[in-house]
């Protein structure tokens, strides 16, 4: 039995299950090996290491024998792993996309002191912290 799920953005983005090793298995066995699919996205694109663009799947990836959403990668640590990071170069922070760029003169008053953006990774951010540190803020998008 094949099952058939969509993911959106914000699903991928939040989902941290752990990287399982399921079974693929497919109706019948193909005689050859297919192409990969080629990417539709309209997002917009940096270049990262090596010349490549900066941007990375919405669901599931897999990665050796393991899958899973590039957010439960980064989640559970295994962005280490150099396939990992080649997989998923945004939530591995090897890359920006375009527009996800912290604004590095931000700085805001918290009943904790003053934080900047980078004072924000692992917080809830505010939605006016958000607009000025997308990254650290990991906004749709940009990790």
């Amino acid at each position: 039995t094949t099952t058939s799920s969509t993911t959106t953005t914000s699903e991928a983005l939040t989902t941290t299950e752990p990287p399982t090793t399921e079974a693929f298995t497919t109706a019948e066995p193909t005689l050859a090996p297919t192409p990969a699919p080629t990417s539709t996205s309209t997002e917009p694109q940096t270049t990262g290491e090596g010349g490549k663009g900066c941007s990375e799947p919405q669901g599931k990836v897999v990665v050796g024998e393991l899958r899973a959403t590039c957010a439960s990668f980064r989640y559970y640590k295994y962005c280490n792993r150099d396939e990992v990071r080649e997989a998923c170069p945004v939530s591995c922070e090897v890359c920006t996309p375009s527009g996800c760029n912290d604004d590095p003169s931000f700085k805001i008053r918290t009943a904790l002191g003053e934080f900047a953006c980078e004072d924000w990774r692992g917080y809830f951010c505010w939605e006016a912290v958000q607009a000025a540190c997308p990254s650290a803020c990991r906004a749709p998008g940009c990790g």
